[in-house]
């Protein structure tokens, strides 16, 4: 996958699927307990240790109308509540900066975002613009821990 591709991926399923595997780790998966009975019945996202982790979105739109949809399925390329998760877990490793006031500031390019090496303040990682902060996030952990 190119870096091109990567800074124009727009908020959605795809994206909200590649950080949950890549950036925080976790594949798709039906939580299933010891009677044999399951959490939701479909699949959700689990951590490596098979815990249950997020409600993942679905596309048969059983969701559209719940009051709870931003609170229940994880999609941090929409939402800030859930692009902050991911700005956590990249916290240990690299500092953080998130900003609408930088140039240039047409819709698509709205806000700034960089993650840089602890380690070495000087040196930024990669830096992406987006229309949203929560996509700005995905995009730029996204490039980082693919290495592009």
């Amino acid at each position: 996958m190119k870096k091109d591709y990567i800074e124009n991926m727009p908020a959605g399923k795809e994206m909200d699927e590649m950080v949950a595997e890549k950036v925080m780790g976790w594949h798709k998966g039906t939580l299933t307990f010891s009677d044999g009975s399951t959490l939701s019945g479909k699949e959700d996202w689990l951590d490596a240790e098979g815990r249950y982790m997020h409600g993942m979105k679905q596309e048969d739109g059983w969701y559209e109308d719940d009051e709870d949809f931003h609170l229940l399925h994880w999609h941090p390329s929409e939402s800030i509540l859930w692009a902050w998760e991911v700005v956590e877990k990249m916290q240990d490793k690299f500092s953080f900066v998130l900003s609408s006031d930088d140039p240039p500031t047409d819709d698509e390019h709205k806000w700034y975002c960089e993650f840089y090496l602890k380690d070495n303040p000087v040196f930024i990682d990669h830096e992406v613009y987006a229309p949203t902060a929560s996509l700005a996030i995905c995009r730029v952990a996204l490039l980082i821990v693919m290495g592009i």
